[in-house]
């Protein structure tokens, strides 16, 4: 019965709805690919409240109000150009399939998303071989994307550093080969709905390219891009007889430590090899690097552990095309709430290229059309009275051999849904505070604009806020109504509680000697059941509930001096055996 979310910064829900279906022995694990402050949100029934807990199972790294920079931002040499430099400019998908990979605190390697013959948004990594050796335990690796400076600038065409990214923490080793220095890593996280990255296209021929870029983080720097200069030929690792790796000379930009792994790009932009090493730097701008050849490592070793086909090859007909390319990963765009008084428009943008789409929403009950064909979800609410969570579902793919994928965000539909509770017994001048709740997830959720707090009977004060309000009881007996009206685009929905006030003084009364008062003026308790009076206490509030005096009162009797008060209307409150006196008094100056 309890529903785990969790939101970033902006509202948009990034995890969830976890339900109990979903969690195993208590235990649920998810990836935050949010490189922001998030939030988690948890709903669970009253009988299990005590023994409801949340455990964090791994933190890799993190900063929060403290002014700190990447160590590696800027280190690499001053030859290498930032990837968002006009020489870049074409390759913006490629850019954003392009990370940097840690182990621990460690830069480690750089690698790429890699797409499979279906394009099915698996969350393949290719990397190198040689990275294992490094950092042996892929679950503690750590993949950051869009770690890309922002501004670059000519003549140089360096920028600063990145401030934002998104990061991926662990993954699982599919299949990886030394004769090519090849690792294939599927992390943990789903990159489905993610908008800045994008999956790699490969090209697994025989054919040598004609030239070669690569996209890297060289010393673990912000990504660079990488043109080579005159003929890439087909030769061993380092040189030499053999058919395994691709040698290359850079004309512009070069790589370094921390490039190990990334993408071989041709003239298509495909990915046909990944870095093994060489001995280019800026100091050595004819040198050579090496890079492992897709062709190789597509069979590989023979097995599926040790070769690519098995993973990047999955279409039903077992026969493979030997291209694909590079495509952004499919969102949903849109905004919510959906209303019965018009259609709103969501649309899944980048769609695999020659792929199908349908879509459809759950529960259908709360639509006036639940599903449809193509690209675009056209979602109008039943009715006025509609309201609830819904999902939206868009589902695809590339051809008739391959299974679909499906991409799924969720949608507000109709008026909030609200409820409100409250103190609702007071004494005179008593103070209350009254909660509003989300039946469904939160404001944010429920696309709420505005929150109004309104009163009935005889309150003396109210204050109302985004989710609570503050009141104070009045002098009168009587009962009225608390009302909070919540609003979003489709309309308004209020709630209200009932409160009653009543004279709670039990026989006892506060005498107050002189009121209107200029500094100091006499308190005493009168009336039967106040002869055995202990100590006690006296508080001056107010006009809003500020406690602004307080003083012990002993033996029924004593004097107070409220000379540094400001002139106004002040409440005094006594708690005498249990039950609470108060009075008004008036400063005059």
């Amino acid at each position: 019965g309890s529903e785990l979310y969790i939101y970033n910064q902006a509202g948009t829900m990034v995890s969830g709805p976890v339900t109990s279906a979903h969690v195993y022995e208590g235990q649920y694990a998810t990836d935050i690919i949010s490189g922001e402050e998030v939030y988690l949100e948890a709903i669970v029934r009253k009988s299990s409240f005590e023994a409801f807990d949340i455990a964090v199972h791994t933190v890799v790294h993190g900063f929060q109000d403290l002014e700190v920079s990447d160590r590696v931002y800027g280190a690499s040499g001053t030859c290498n150009v930032d990837v968002n430099c006009p020489v870049g400019a074409g390759f913006t998908n490629e850019r954003d399939a392009v990370c940097k990979i840690f182990s621990g605190t460690a830069e480690l390697c750089s690698g790429s998303l890699i797409g499979d013959d279906c394009q099915s948004l698996r969350s393949f990594v290719l990397t190198a071989n040689h990275c294992l050796t490094i950092a042996p335990n892929v679950a503690n690796w750590v993949f950051r994307f869009n770690y890309d400076s922002p501004n670059p600038t000519t003549p140089a065409c360096r920028g600063s550093d990145a401030t934002t990214w998104l990061t991926y923490s662990g993954a699982t080793l599919r299949a990886n080969n030394a004769a090519s220095d090849f690792a294939l890593v599927e992390m943990s996280g789903s990159i489905i709905g993610q908008p800045t990255l994008a999956v790699m296209g490969w090209d697994r021929t025989s054919t040598t390219p004609t030239t070669g870029t690569c996209i890297h983080h060289p010393s673990g720097d912000v990504k660079k891009i990488s043109f080579s200069t005159g003929t890439l030929t087909i030769t061993a690792n380092g040189g030499g007889v053999g058919t395994t790796h691709i040698r290359t000379v850079w004309g512009t930009g070069t790589t370094e430590g921390g490039s190990s792994g990334s993408p071989l790009l041709d003239a298509a932009q495909r990915v046909v090899g990944q870095l093994h090493g060489g001995t280019a730097s800026c100091t050595s701008t004819t040198s050579p690097d090496f890079f492992g050849r897709f062709f190789t490592s597509w069979a590989g070793g023979g097995t599926n552990a040790t070769r690519l086909s098995n993973w990047l090859g999955i279409n039903g007909s077992g026969i493979f095309p030997n291209t694909t390319n590079t495509i952004p990963v499919p969102t949903i765009g849109g905004t919510s709430p959906v209303c019965s008084s018009f259609a709103q428009s969501f649309v899944l943008n980048d769609l695999i290229p020659g792929g199908t789409a349908t879509w459809s929403v759950t529960p259908a009950s709360l639509f006036v059309t639940a599903s449809g064909s193509g690209t675009t979800a056209s979602l109008q609410a039943s009715s006025s009275s509609a309201s609830g969570l819904a999902t939206l579902t868009f589902t695809f793919s590339a051809s008739s051999d391959c299974n679909a994928a499906s991409i799924s965000r969720q949608v507000w539909v109709g008026k909030p849904d609200i409820s409100v509770k409250g103190d609702d017994k007071l004494c005179f001048r008593d103070p209350g505070l009254a909660e509003l709740t989300y039946n469904v997830g939160n404001a944010r959720l429920q696309e709420v604009t505005s929150v109004a707090w309104t009163f009935s009977g005889p309150l003396a004060t109210l204050v109302g806020y985004a989710d609570f309000a503050r009141y104070r009881a009045g002098v009168t007996a009587g009962y009225g109504t608390i009302t909070a009206t919540v609003t979003n685009a489709c309309g308004s929905t209020s709630a209200s509680f009932p409160y009653t006030i009543e004279d709670c003084g039990g026989g006892m009364a506060m005498k107050i000697s002189p009121n209107p008062i200029f500094g100091k003026t006499n308190i005493e308790i009168t009336g039967a059941e106040a002869k055995n009076m202990q100590d006690s206490e006296i508080f001056i509030y107010d006009g809003l509930g500020n406690l602004v005096f307080s003083q012990s009162l002993q033996d029924r009797a004593g004097q107070i001096d409220l000379g540094r008060l400001k002139p106004g209307l002040y409440f005094v409150e006594v708690l005498v055996e249990g039950i609470r006196l108060r009075e008004k008094i008036l400063k005059t100056h």
